[in-house]
């Protein structure tokens, strides 16, 4: 393996919740990485899934927009974004990610799923498997996503993760929006009560 293959296969560290019903495989899409797959394309990738020419478009926009994202929070591994692959059909279906590092014990979440494969419950997986990871860190007391302000199928998702609606914020790009909380101390029980909230992601469709 030479040295330039060794430094991709080094991204491919894989993030899995033991919990949830729906595993996804969560790779990290750090600055470095993302800034080679803009300049010069990256074979690998290509090579790791079996969809790549159906999501080329929304995989570019999306490290693009990573791109700019970190360029804003200069964010480290783990408070960055994440490619999410089926482990079996080994396709690329969203993009998930921390919008920034963890600040005054609060982290905020974002997901995206790739427009064909939305209505596969792929949204509530990324959601639940970022809630998981952040909920590893015991500085981490809140974990915080903006929706738009109308009852969607992220908002259900969020519910049934035991958020709670925050009010509304005014965002810069996105105008009015609602804000979202899941609190650490909302509940003595509340890792067990995610973990039975990551095992109902069923219920969504």
């Amino acid at each position: 393996m030479g040295a330039h293959s060794a430094a991709i296969h080094a991204h491919w560290a894989v993030i899995e919740s033991r919990e949830v019903v729906m595993t996804l495989e969560l790779i990290p899409l750090d600055k470095h990485w993302a800034r080679q797959i803009a300049a010069e394309g990256d074979d690998s990738l290509r090579a790791s899934c079996a969809n790549y020419d159906d999501v080329a478009e929304f995989l570019g926009e999306s490290v693009d927009a990573h791109i700019a994202l970190y360029e804003e929070t200069n964010a480290v591994a783990p408070w960055i974004a994440y490619l999410a692959r089926t482990p079996h059909a080994r396709e690329f279906v969203g993009i998930c990610s921390f919008k920034g590092a963890r600040r005054d014990g609060k982290v905020e979440i974002a997901y995206f799923t790739f427009p064909p494969y939305r209505g596969q419950r792929h949204g509530g997986a990324m959601a639940a498997q970022l809630v998981d990871l952040a909920l590893h860190y015991p500085d981490v007391a809140e974990v915080i996503v903006h929706t738009r302000p109308e009852e969607n199928e992220s908002v259900r998702i969020l519910r049934g993760l035991g958020f709670t609606r925050a009010g509304e914020v005014y965002d810069s790009e996105d105008g009015t929006v609602w804000r979202w909380s899941l609190q650490r101390d909302a509940s003595p029980h509340m890792r067990s009560a995610v973990s039975k909230a990551l095992a109902a992601l069923a219920m969504f469709a």
